[in-house]
């Protein structure tokens, strides 16, 4: 398979922001500048892993083509990204136990 077919045939491009803007309103009060309230917030460098990870969770439609790729491992993505592909999500859970301590009745279907 050449590199044409490949990319022809796997979806693997990812935009990843190695650059995010922060706003002034969400910067801590210690890190505040003159400058970041001149111009109201200030571009910050992302580490790549920082980076990937937030690609990864704001794209999780896109996890299937990556994790589908032929010999995928998920020790090596881990390496290279920081991403955890077999961490179980858990907000749910700790979510119906939050509201369970506030005192709801919580019913799963």
């Amino acid at each position: 398979m050449t590199m044409e077919e490949f990319e022809n045939k796997y979806n693997i491009y990812a935009d990843i922001p190695l650059n995010k803007w922060i706003e002034e309103k969400d910067v801590p009060e210690d890190e505040l500048t003159p400058e970041i309230k001149q111009i109201g917030g200030y571009l910050k460098t992302l580490e790549f892993k920082e980076a990937c990870q937030i690609w990864w969770n704001e794209n999780p439609e896109r996890h299937k083509d990556f994790l589908e790729l032929p010999n995928f491992s998920s020790t090596i993505f881990e390496e290279i990204t920081g991403i955890d592909t077999e961490a179980k999500d858990n907000r749910m859970e700790e979510a119906m136990e939050l509201l369970k301590r506030e005192g709801y009745k919580v019913i799963k279907e």
